[in-house]
């Protein structure tokens, strides 16, 4: 005879009706060094895993995040005071692109390896899908996609980093309108995009091939810089890069700022512009993703590590929105 006994529990500590993970006699995890980070400050449940990319919406209320893992992929809108999600928008697949208009009413994300680019309306702190939600998909209109990932805008052109390739489409009527290839200068993965006020486009090249084997980091560690004609350049090059991820221009500080997601050394490093030396103001765990800078000049990035969102004000980190599994399943089996 066989008994088994499941047993169903909130882990989140300080949660009214919840269990803690000490009560359930599972430890709490820990650094490879045998220390244990506890999380400072207010924190929050993501819906999803993996949060790749994010955007801060206009007015600067919320902020717009694309997750894409294990559990329904899409975009979710959370508030930036209280961390709550205001609204899910569940999509066939999600990555790191997300990008507003510029006059603040258009939201538009990737579909990843659906090889789509999905539009939204927005208005007061809600995206609502168009009445056509595909503005571009592989194979209409003469448009190719092989696997979209980062998104900017300029002007009418809504350019999409693709494996080898910055495409540029009308982003109104979904149209391509140019493609700039990086093949010549041996690009292997261009993951994010993002444009600075004289019209400079920097694109980051994690250096990563995707495989039947997985996704195995080969390098070289680059970040391009479009000019003027489309005229292609490196801005910076080598592996002290270490896997550049996301890219964000800061207005503020009139600088580019650089995530790693190298998982022994997640970065984020600072370039000004012309100068391809960087200052690394950020160096802890790694696989960082998207990068966000808010209206009061503090640093919003995502990280694989945790699955979480945190927040650099000056020198001082902390994870605002973790994602965390909400159920501990303890078996216990007696024959």
């Amino acid at each position: 005879m066989s008994k088994t006994l499941l047993l169903s529990a909130a882990c989140t500590p300080g949660r009214p009706g919840t269990v803690a993970l000490d009560t359930l006699g599972l430890e709490q995890p820990r650094l490879p060094t045998g220390v244990r980070l506890d999380p400072a400050g207010t924190q929050h449940d993501l819906r999803a895993a993996m949060p790749f990319g994010m955007v801060l919406a206009p007015g600067g209320r919320s902020v717009v995040i694309s997750s894409a893992g294990y559990r329904e992929p899409g975009l979710d809108v959370i508030d930036r005071a209280t961390g709550a999600i205001n609204q899910s928008l569940l999509q066939d697949a999600a990555f790191l692109g997300l990008a507003f208009s510029a006059d603040g009413q258009t939201l538009y994300a990737s579909g990843a390896g659906q090889d789509v680019v999905y539009v939204y309306r927005w208005a007061e702190d809600r995206a609502t899908l168009a009445d056509s939600i595909v503005l571009v998909k592989s194979g209409d209109h003469g448009a190719v996609l092989d696997a979209p990932k980062g998104m900017a805008i300029q002007g009418d052109t809504l350019w999409v980093a693709d494996i080898d390739k910055l495409r540029g489409f009308d982003r109104h009527t979904g149209l391509p309108v140019g493609v700039i290839d990086f093949a010549p200068q041996g690009a292997v993965l261009l993951n994010d995009v993002a444009v600075s006020p004289d019209g400079t486009i920097w694109i980051s090249d994690t250096g990563i091939i995707m495989n039947e084997a997985g996704a195995p980091h080969t390098g070289p560690d680059r970040i391009f810089a479009v000019g003027p004609g489309h005229a292609i350049s490196v801005a910076a090059q080598g592996p002290q890069l270490h896997w550049p991820n996301g890219v964000t221009w800061d207005a503020a500080q009139k600088r580019w700022l650089v995530v790693s997601f190298d998982p022994f050394a997640g970065q984020i490093a600072a370039y000004k512009p012309g100068d391809s030396a960087r200052t690394v103001i950020r160096n802890g765990k790694g696989k960082l993703d998207g990068i966000e800078v808010l209206p009061n000049g503090a640093l919003m990035f995502s990280s694989w590590a945790d699955s979480s969102i945190h927040v650099l004000e000056g020198t001082k980190e902390r994870q605002i929105i973790p994602s965390v599994a909400k159920t501990v399943m303890a078996g216990l089996r007696a024959k």
